[in-house]
């Protein structure tokens, strides 16, 4: 990975790294077209250790679920949801423990005119171990951020808080 400012550079080193670029899936970064769809397109080509990527400087928009149990490179992106019912993103897999991944999430903002009229979840971390979680920002969900872990559960993570406001409970 080459970083140069705030860019992050990773064209012709894929076979290093191994990562998915949203875009290259058909991602829209307007902020207003629903890109549910290419984005979980995306999430499914991941291999185990790839990483999940959202360029920087970008705002997408997903009206539905997303799950990656991978790596996640979405620092300086936003991802804007009209999706309410739910959890919005779920970060690990609730089955298995994900061991040693890197998190980097992109903003995360529910734009439902409707503010908590249900039930809603923006991010949802699961059996994750051993990782690096960086959480910029979540607004406007009935729960911000929630951590669960069943069996060998959440443990020995790093987890960075942003700014964590206007949800109905910030942090479950």
């Amino acid at each position: 990975t080459i970083l140069i400012g705030n860019t992050l550079h990773i064209s012709g080193i894929r076979e290093l790294i191994g990562y998915v670029n949203v875009l290259d899936y058909g991602a829209i970064p307007d902020g207003s077209t629903d890109s549910q769809t290419q984005i979980n397109n995306a999430i499914n080509t991941c291999k185990n250790d790839e990483i999940l990527y959202f360029p920087p400087g970008h705002v997408f928009r997903a009206d539905g679920p997303l799950s990656c149990s991978g790596n996640i490179i979405g620092d300086g992106a936003t991802l804007k949801t009209n999706y309410t019912g739910s959890t919005f993103l779920t970060v690990g897999n609730s089955s298995l423990y994900s061991l040693r991944r890197l998190i980097k999430l992109p903003k995360i903002q529910q734009v439902n005119s409707n503010l908590w009229s249900g039930y809603d979840i923006g991010v949802r971390l699961v059996n994750l171990q051993e990782s690096e979680i960086h959480v910029p920002q979540i607004l406007f969900f009935t729960e911000g951020l929630s951590v669960y872990g069943s069996g060998q559960g959440n443990v020995y993570n790093n987890i960075f808080l942003g700014d964590l406001q206007s949800n109905k409970h910030n942090l479950v």
